[in-house]
């Protein structure tokens, strides 16, 4: 997999969430979401409509969306 973004810098960290700052090779700036999903509500994630939506996700193509899914590889 190709690396076509750098993270600057950390912006937000609570216990649930990270946000980034990232510059990608273009130039253009980006903030990054990592979320962090406790064991009950990745149980919860588990179900159909979870399925559902992620395929939905995945089929989405528009330009100003990152083609990210599943995470993704930062310097």
């Amino acid at each position: 997999m190709e690396i076509d973004y750098a993270i600057e810098e950390m912006l937000l960290q609570s216990p649930n969430q990270v946000v980034y700052k990232a510059r990608g090779r273009s130039g253009f700036r980006y903030a990054i979401s990592r979320f962090i999903f406790t064991k009950s509500i990745l149980a919860n994630l588990k179900n159909t409509c979870f399925d559902v939506a992620l395929k939905e996700l995945k089929r989405l193509n528009h330009g100003c969306l990152r083609p990210v899914i599943d995470g993704g590889l930062d310097e």
